[in-house]
C-alpha cells in the first residue's frame, strides 16, 4: 500500500487512543484493521505531536523554530559614546580578562611602529655594509692599478 493520508477525524481518533494511554504499536494495529491503513508507529508519533486541525480547514505546516530578534535592550551598552557590536564587546571582555590597561588598538599601534623602527635599523645596518664592500673593492681595483694589474668587467664576477 502507497502513502495515504490521514483524514482529520483519524488523526483525532489517534489523538484520542493515545491519550486514553494506547501504545504506536496498538494504534497502528487498529487503523490497519479499521480502516486498512498502514501508518508507522513515527507517524503516529508525529500525529500526536500536531496541534488537531477542523475538518476542512488545510493542514498547517510543520512548526519551525522561531525566529530571535535584537531587542533594542539586547544591545550593549557603552556609555555616552551610544552601543557597541559584538566584536568590540569580545575586544573589550579579552582586555579585562587579561588586566589590559592599554586598549588593544594601542598595542598594535606600537607594536606596529616597533616593528618599522626594528626594519629601519636593519636597513641602516645593511646600507653601512655595503658601503664598506664598496669601499673596501676600490681599495683591490687601486692596489691593483697600482700593481700594474688591468681589471675589466669581464674579470669580475657578482
Amino acid at each position: 500500500m502507497g502513502y495515504q493520508k490521514l483524514a482529520p477525524n483519524q488523526e483525532d481518533h489517534i489523538r484520542d487512543m493515545r491519550a486514553r494511554g494506547k501504545t504506536p504499536q496498538e494504534c497502528s494495529d487498529y487503523m490497519k484493521e479499521t480502516y486498512d491503513i498502514d501508518v508507522p508507529e513515527w507517524k503516529i508519533s508525529y500525529i500526536t505531536g500536531k496541534k488537531p486541525t477542523k475538518i476542512g480547514s488545510r493542514m498547517p505546516a510543520p512548526s519551525k523554530m522561531k525566529r530571535k530578534y535584537k531587542k533594542k535592550g539586547d544591545r550593549l551598552a557603552v556609555g555616552p559614546a551610544g552601543y557597541m557590536n559584538e566584536k568590540e564587546a569580545q575586544i573589550r571582555a579579552i582586555e579585562e580578562k587579561l588586566g589590559l590597561k592599554v586598549p588593544v588598538e594601542q598595542a598594535v599601534s606600537d607594536i606596529t611602529k616597533g616593528l618599522e623602527q626594528i626594519f629601519a635599523g636593519y636597513t641602516a645596518i645593511f646600507m653601512q655594509l655595503r658601503l664598506l664592500v664598496i669601499k673596501e673593492k676600490g681599495k683591490v681595483f687601486n692596489m691593483a692599478k697600482a700593481a700594474g694589474i688591468q681589471i675589466t668587467g669581464e674579470d669580475i664576477q657578482e
